[in-house]
């Protein structure tokens, strides 16, 4: 029950008990009639004629009465009007309170929005970050199985060398020689297995950095998965807090235009009560005018709640809304997270089974050094050649990894400076694409010379071993002849020794000449597989270029159906 029905029933019970007094305390009907007339029709004629000028004691004190009720009622009604107005100043100071402290929940809940965001945007950024490692070892692995073919490819030339070395008549060299050069070998093929022990420990180092890498990126992964979830309540709550706060808001201008009817309403009472004094009928119109206004006041604030119903209808589908769109990308993160696990698991059974080929690859190279050193025991006239042959293809091996060291040098910079933007990326490898096409074509240019120069020497090999037969045959000859046949044969063998020499140092010349077209060969596959890569890497950064834009604007188009605007 509000303050003003009870204050209109206490008046009412004072009035009916003062009449009752009045009435008990009459002398006679009429003077209570005459009153009562008097008192309707002309209340100033009753003050002026009759209680004034008249001394009877009756008229005096229903006079004083009537006049001690007046002033009580008017007493009454201020006292109401002036609750009224302190209730709505109260209630309009606690909504005020109310109101900021909503917008402060609403500023501290997207300022934690926005940092949950960009913690996401960093994660995202380590986890591709950590995806590029992992092409990097990739791409190490691969140059190791070009080392191992590379290696593999030195034993069968050195194998078939051995073989040929067998075949051919020489002269034997001492057993001093023969245990050097083939000391000198076992040190070089112990350098070659130590490097790739080394190789391997340190992809095995490798895979056990990004696996670590990886699951603290998972854990990472949910930390912030259990922070959004945490943000989603925060703003669920926060969302029902704006439609109380709308409410209050309006609750707000309902209690302001009460307010204000109320002021009007105790200014008209005021007047009432100032013009009640004239005639009673007129407060009793102007209490009838306040009813009416107080009927359309029911009515528009009946109206105001369908509406506030409605937009709290409106809201709740909103907010359906955006919980329906972010179980969506909540579902398509974890799709992709999924997708990327099941991606680096086979990155690591490629690699276990990298480690394994590589090795069997070892324990077969072992096995072939075993067999090499019971040939090697046989041949030791030969071995003079072979480490000079050696000492040449360690040092065409040594430039060979300069150069790829600085290559990769090279590569690594160029990654690390790349990300500027996307169409200088294209730009440079449009320059780099005609370089190596360019160097391609010089390349082949150069085989093709080089083909021409090899045909020539194999020709020449051909005159000579011509001529180391004819030499062979003569010196057979010069076997039964008499001394100066002798002489002569000395002279002919020292010829064919000659010979042989110039043919040995012409096969060397041409061995030489193949291992600087394999090296040849192989940088440029590299090359060609490295141009292959940076296409795949660009077309694979502008693809997630223009997935996180286009995340971005989903998001920002999701945030604006809700209300919250963002600045880039």
């Amino acid at each position: 029950m509000r303050a003003r029905d009870k204050i209109l029933i206490l008046m009412l019970i004072v009035t009916l008990t003062l009449g009752a007094f009045i009435l008990y305390s009459s002398d006679s009907d009429n003077s209570l009639s005459r009153f009562r007339s008097l008192v309707s029709s002309s209340p100033l004629r009753l003050v002026t004629d009759e209680i004034l000028s008249s001394a009877d004691s009756a008229s005096v004190w229903y006079g004083g009465i009537s006049l001690l009720a007046i002033f009580m009622v008017g007493l009454v009604l201020k006292s109401a009007s002036g609750a009224e107005l302190r209730a709505f100043r109260e209630r309009l100071v606690g909504m005020e309170v109310a109101k900021a402290e909503l917008e402060t929940l609403l500023q501290d809940t997207v300022w934690k929005e926005k940092h949950a965001r960009q913690a996401k945007d960093t994660a995202v950024k380590e986890l591709e970050a950590s995806i590029n490692r992992t092409y990097a070892l990739e791409r190490q692995l691969r140059e190791n199985e070009k080392l191992l073919k590379s290696t593999e490819q030195d034993s069968k030339a050195l194998r078939s060398q051995v073989i040929s070395l067998s075949e051919r008549p020489g002269d034997m060299a001492s057993s001093h020689a023969s245990r050097q050069s083939e000391s000198m070998l076992r040190n070089e093929l112990r350098k070659t297995i130590d490097l790739l022990q080394a190789k391997e420990s340190a992809a095995k180092q490798l895979e056990k950095n990004l696996t670590g890498k990886a699951y603290a990126l998972e854990t990472q992964l949910s930390v912030k998965e259990t922070l959004l979830k945490e943000r989603d309540t925060e703003l669920k709550a926060l969302k029902a807090q704006l439609s109380e706060k709308r409410t209050n808001h309006q609750a707000e201008h309902l209690l302001a235009e009460e307010l204000r009817q109320a002021q009007q309403a105790a200014q008209a009472k005021d007047a009432a009560s100032k013009e009640l004094e004239k005639s009673l009928t007129g407060k009793l119109h102007a209490v009838e005018i306040q009813l009416n206004e107080k009927q359309e006041l029911l009515q528009g604030r009946d109206t105001e709640l369908e509406a506030l119903r409605s937009e709290m209808a409106g809201l709740t589908e909103r907010l359906s809304d955006v919980a329906s769109a972010k179980e969506r990308a909540e579902n398509a993160l974890q799709q992709e997270l999924k997708k990327k696990t099941e991606l680096l698991g086979a990155k690591e059974s490629a690699i276990k089974s990298l480690e394994t080929n590589l090795s069997a690859r070892v324990h077969a190279l072992e096995n072939q050094l075993s067999e090499k050193d019971a040939f090697l025991k046989d041949r030791d006239a030969e071995l003079g050649a072979l480490n000079s042959q050696l000492s040449a293809m360690g040092l065409a091996k040594e430039t060979i990894e300069a150069q790829l060291r600085e290559e990769l040098r090279k590569t690594t910079e160029i990654l690390a400076v790349k990300d500027s933007t996307v169409r200088d990326l294209e730009k440079s490898l449009n320059k780099t694409v005609a370089a190596l096409e360019n160097h391609v074509g010089e390349q082949e240019t150069i085989l093709k010379n080089r083909d021409t120069e090899i045909e020539a020497l194999k020709s020449e090999v051909e005159t000579f071993k011509a001529q180391l037969k004819k030499m062979e045959l003569v010196s057979d000859r010069a076997e039964g002849m008499g001394q100066e046949q002798i002489a002569q044969g000395n002279g002919s063998s020292i010829e064919l020794e000659e010979s042989s020499k110039r043919v040995h140092s012409l096969q060397s010349l041409l061995r030489e000449k193949e291992d600087l077209l394999e090296t040849r060969e192989g940088k440029i596959q590299r090359l060609e597989s490295e141009l292959k890569e940076k296409r795949t890497e660009l077309a694979r950064r502008e693809i997630a270029v223009w997935q996180s834009i286009e995340r971005r604007i989903l998001w920002k188009q999701r945030l604006r159906k809700i209300g919250i605007n963002f600045k880039d």
